[in-house]
């Protein structure tokens, strides 16, 4: 049939060899060919650049590949090489604590709160993630951006440990300003530590701090009762204090 290829011509064209195709084909990893009429297609040869690529840029397990493939060859071919477009598909198909990307930056939000800022090395974010140092560096270009996602995933967890706390019926000032607070928990310290970077002008980190803040203060207010909605800011600040006089309470015992 016009359009079909044997498999070899599939090797040649997708310039893969032809151990690695036979090994896909027994994963599941590339679509079957009974599925084409008994033969390889185009589909087959965008299916194998695909891998490649992902394998190159992401270091992604074959089998979370074969979960994103199918999504990926329904997209438009210049969509479907972006990476971005692999992590979105890759977010919405498979278990986010399998994501390199989300083990990382979990694994950097508990050393940044543990050790701080400075006392923490990328090597060391590597060894909590049990990953490669030059993986963390196809996701994260620096530790200060490294640093900027992890203070993003507390205040994620915060916004929605406060929505959770509303949809149980919390209403009140004060009950607003612990629900945030005890969302951020023992991980306030990279908060406050975003918080001093934001302070200070001219400092690498301080443009993206205050995104992270704004931002941080933009979802509280959604999320707020109507009553109370405007006071994003005011609410934000009331936690990250109750954070700070929470230190200063002397240890149990």
């Amino acid at each position: 049939m016009a359009g079909k290829l044997s498999i070899r011509e599939l090797a040649r064209r997708s310039e893969t060899p032809l151990p690695t195709i036979r090994h896909y084909l027994r994963l599941g990893v590339l679509p079957d060919a009974s599925a084409s009429d008994g033969g390889f297609d185009r589909t087959h040869v965008r299916a194998l650049r695909l891998v490649r690529a992902i394998r190159a840029e992401r270091r992604m397990p074959l089998g979370d590949i074969a979960a994103i493939l199918p999504d990926l060859l329904r997209l438009d071919p210049r969509a479907a090489r972006s990476p971005r477009t692999w992590d979105e598909v890759a977010r919405a198909r498979l278990d986010p604590a399998r994501l390199p990307k989300v083990r990382i930056t979990r694994a950097a939000v508990r050393a940044f709160a543990r050790y701080g800022y400075a006392a923490v090395s990328m090597e060391q974010v590597a060894r909590e993630a049990g990953a490669a140092k030059g993986s963390l560096y196809r996701h994260f270009r620096s530790k200060d951006a490294l640093f900027v996602e992890a203070a993003h995933a507390v205040a994620r967890d915060a916004v929605e440990a406060l929505r959770r706390a509303i949809a149980a019926g919390a209403r009140t000032r004060a009950d607003l300003v612990r629900a945030l607070a005890e969302g951020i928990g023992e991980r306030g310290s990279i908060l406050l530590d975003l918080a001093s970077a934001a302070t200070r002008q001219r400092s690498r980190r301080e443009r993206a701090a205050r995104s992270v803040l704004a931002w941080l203060a933009r979802e509280v207010d959604a999320a707020l009762p109507p009553h109370t909605r405007g006071s994003g800011r005011e609410i934000v600040g009331s936690a990250l204090a109750w954070l700070i006089a929470s230190l200063a309470e002397p240890p149990a015992g």
